[in-house]
């Protein structure tokens, strides 16, 4: 067991899209949320952010992971929460909530966003 545990710092935009999500797709929010704490649950088991893996886990450029629906029943449509696992001071970065359509926006979110830590 690690010494220190991972904590979450959400952003101004995974709390917004957070917001959006649980008013108009409270399932597809359900189902990426469910699949952060089993994320989360992984990382206390290997704190070695990048050696992380499971279906659900998609790993990205630069360091980002986006975590999607699956493995959620009933089926959701594709849904992908993104964040940055900072593995120095263990923090899950909580950065985007998005789905199919905005991937490409959302990624480029999240490069801007890592650039500023």
């Amino acid at each position: 067991m690690p010494e220190e545990s991972w904590y979450e710092e959400p952003t101004d935009l995974y709390l917004r899209r957070k917001a959006e999500f649980q008013a108009k797709r409270p399932l597809q929010l359900a189902a990426v949320l469910r699949n952060l704490a089993r994320y989360r649950r992984m990382l206390d088991e290997q704190p070695i952010a990048r050696l992380v893996s499971a279906g659900f886990i998609h790993p990205e450029k630069r360091g980002v992971v986006a975590l999607t629906q699956q493995g959620f029943k009933p089926q959701q449509p594709p849904t992908r929460l993104y964040l940055y696992p900072a593995q120095n001071s263990k923090t899950v970065y909580l950065i985007t909530i998005g789905d199919k359509y905005t991937q490409r926006e959302d990624i480029q979110d999240c490069y801007r966003f890592i650039e500023t830590l």
